[in-house]
């Protein structure tokens, strides 16, 4: 899994499936009148890391691998690439670009972003939340999620 940091709150995150590409789950960018938000019309694509990185540092982070049993690469980047071009529902807390990366390398959909940020909630830290669906809503058109 690739991790492209966009801000201390917020990182993106791809497949890479060789050759400088990656395969990551995007959303549009809808104006709810007071800020840029999510829309819910997420798709897969298939596109260049650098294309992606919009001058954001990235690395390798497969971060659940003592968690669980990563599938076999030739799996991974075959379920990846054939969901490139599909329509997905996107959703910040139930399925992001992290829930599509982590389900693609382990079977599992799993956000530990979102879960820091609902524990930062439950804290009463309702900064961390504001601040990761800012930092999400405000990276470009298209949000890379």
């Amino acid at each position: 899994m690739i991790e492209i940091i966009r801000s201390e709150f917020y990182s993106h995150w791809a497949v890479y499936i060789g050759n400088g590409y990656i395969v990551h789950f995007v959303t549009e960018a809808v104006n709810s009148g007071f800020s840029t938000v999510p829309s819910e019309n997420g798709s897969v694509r298939k596109e260049l890391l650098t294309d992606v990185l919009n001058d954001c540092n990235w690395r390798v982070n497969n971060y659940l691998d003592k968690k669980y049993t990563p599938r076999p690469r030739d799996t991974i980047v075959k379920k990846a690439c054939s969901l490139v071009g599909s329509s997905l529902t996107y959703s910040l807390t139930d399925y992001n670009c992290e829930h599509f990366a982590t389900e693609q390398r382990y079977d599992i959909a799993v956000s530990m972003q979102v879960e820091k940020a609902k524990v930062g909630v439950a804290a009463g830290g309702t900064a961390v939340l504001t601040g990761f669906i800012a930092a999400a809503s405000v990276m470009n058109k298209t949000i890379s999620h």
